[in-house]
């Protein structure tokens, strides 16, 4: 579904267009202060949208013997053959605090993000300051017909009373199939998951089907107060065919994935008694 889905709508649109991907954890019931769901194939969605043969198949210069079945199993071997080590950075990074609203953790964060950005194959990886928190700019290839470009964020929400949780949400500790700590689904989970993608592409392919932009803000926890400014300011850089966002999302009663083309906002209610 996710696959076909965004094949459509890179394949024929006209016009450049948004969607947002839903990318998240199997398990949305299992979603309490102390405990955040970890998908049991935590790159696989994102490395699936990355390296869909289907994105450029309208381009004709590109050459077709990549875009075929082996080429996607080589990638996903990849993925498994590197899974240890590409879990162990993920958990590396829940370890960065990363809390927008008490500016904690935030320049470790950011220093450590840029560093992983590029060690995995992401060019160009800039940050620009803004009022609060930093935004971190990365490109990948430049000569593809599409581009997508890739929004997360790398902060979260502070923890609240560490007495309510069940161990340290900073330690990313693995309790079963869970990984225990503050933002390991919002969305430290997917955002790694696209950095890993271009790993996997660059490490078994001789080109990335796509261009990538990843655009990576540190206060969406906050409401996001610079990312309309430097939108603006930066709107040329920024062109794109289609947006990925991979922060919320999940599947419906059937296990399919969620394809979401737009959102209408947030609704927030305090109820007295």
């Amino acid at each position: 579904t996710f696959l076909g889905g965004l094949s459509k709508i890179l394949e024929n649109s006209a016009q450049p267009q948004s969607c947002l991907l839903e990318l998240c954890s199997n398990d949305h019931s299992f979603n309490s202060a102390s405990l955040e769901p970890f998908p049991q194939e935590p790159y696989s969605l994102v490395c699936s949208i990355l390296t869909n043969p289907a994105f450029p198949a309208s381009d004709k210069n590109l050459d077709n013997e990549l875009f075929t079945v082996s080429w996607l199993k080589e990638v996903y071997q990849f993925v498994d053959q590197n899974f240890k080590s590409f879990l162990e950075e993920f958990r590396e990074f829940i370890r960065k605090p990363g809390v927008s609203t008490e500016n904690t953790g935030m320049q470790e964060t950011v220093g450590w993000l840029v560093v992983k950005m590029k060690e995995n194959g992401v060019e160009n990886v800039q940050t620009f300051e803004t009022q609060r928190h930093p935004v971190v700019l990365g490109r990948v290839g430049k000569g593809a017909k599409r581009t997508l470009l890739v929004y997360g964020h790398y902060d979260v929400q502070p923890p609240g009373d560490c007495q309510d949780w069940k161990a340290d949400p900073f330690g990313a500790e693995i309790v079963g199939d869970r990984i225990i700590g503050r933002g390991t689904c919002d969305m430290k989970n997917n955002l790694m998951a696209s950095i890993h993608a271009v790993k996997a592409l660059s490490q078994t392919q001789k080109a990335i089907p796509i261009n990538l932009i990843f655009l990576f803000e540190g206060e969406e926890e906050i409401g996001s107060p610079s990312l309309k400014p430097f939108i603006e300011e930066h709107k040329d850089e920024l062109s794109c065919d289609s947006i990925l966002c991979g922060d919320g999302g999940g599947e419906n009663k059937i296990g399919q994935s969620l394809l979401v083309y737009g959102l209408k906002g947030i609704l927030a209610v305090k109820l007295s008694v």
